[in-house]
């Protein structure tokens, strides 16, 4: 048994997935399950900042 994952916003209720032709002719079941996207934080996904834990502030020349 094969078990492949696509993760898509649908628009319509008409989908195509790609990945479903090597399942042609053959007896499947498919689970449709609401995800909720992720929250983004000012913090989340942002380099600026980053490395701030490591750095030192004897290290700064002002």
């Amino acid at each position: 048994m094969e078990i492949i994952r696509v993760k898509r916003k649908i628009t319509s209720s008409q989908i195509r997935i790609s990945e479903l032709k090597k399942f042609i002719v053959k007896h499947v079941e498919i689970t449709v399950t609401e995800r909720k996207p992720a929250k983004r934080g000012k913090d989340k996904n942002l380099a600026a900042g980053i490395l701030d834990p490591f750095g030192n502030p004897d290290m700064i020349i002002i």
